[in-house]
């Protein structure tokens, strides 16, 4: 295991495993490119524009959200431009296409998946086909699918989209109030203060997007 950390998170690319030159943190933008030069025989970082002297020398490494950094570096960035709120999507995955969704390795729907734009145009895709769930259905909407309230598929994937946001609310052990009180209370490891901010952050995020569908 330990041997498989350090090349997960170690190695740069086709390089593989450099000493020294991976010590550059990530940061988003990040002022070096940095590869091998075309015969192989050398590593480069080359800064992007000029650096002051002292100024932290930022690598990247490669457009990954906040859940992929925390679990394989043991860190989240602030205000990442690729970050994503994740909404835990199980009963989908036996009836979604996976190029409605995101997929696994293997071609399968992933269970959870980001929330907006990309799942909730699934959600109605699947709502027009009469391919959604019951067990959402009928929970989302009073008289399931085939009652007057979800008669617009339109409205039907919106009731249905606010279930899983309610749903992936309701599966995390603590509560907000909670996270925010331990970030508050406790004298956390950093990774570990990491790793509750970054849930504290996924709860409110799901919050205020079901507080946009309310409005």
């Amino acid at each position: 295991r330990g041997a498989i950390a350090c090349v997960t998170s170690r190695a740069l690319g086709a390089a593989g495993m450099v000493p020294v030159a991976d010590l550059a943190n990530h940061n988003a933008p990040h002022n070096i490119e940095r590869g091998l030069v075309p015969d192989g025989s050398a590593f480069l970082f080359v800064a992007k524009g000029a650096l002051r002297k002292g100024e932290q020398v930022w690598n990247s490494y490669g457009a990954l959200p906040n859940l992929v950094l925390l679990s394989q570096f043991g860190f989240t960035l602030p205000s990442n431009p690729v970050e994503m709120t994740l909404a835990r999507c199980v009963e989908l995955v036996p009836t979604a296409h996976p190029f409605l969704l995101r997929s696994r390795a293997g071609g399968e729907v992933a269970e959870w998946q980001p929330i907006g734009p990309q799942l909730q145009a699934a959600l109605l895709q699947l709502a027009q086909d009469g391919a959604l769930p019951p067990d959402l259905t009928s929970v989302a909407v009073p008289g399931g699918a085939s009652s007057e309230h979800a008669s617009e598929p339109a409205a039907l994937a919106n009731a249905v989209y606010a279930e899983l946001l309610r749903r992936s609310l309701a599966s995390f052990s603590t509560s907000l109030e909670q996270d925010r009180q331990v970030l508050a209370a406790a004298d956390l490891a950093p990774r570990a203060a990491a790793a509750v901010a970054f849930r504290a952050e996924q709860k409110e995020k799901l919050r205020a997007e079901l507080d946009r569908l309310r409005t």
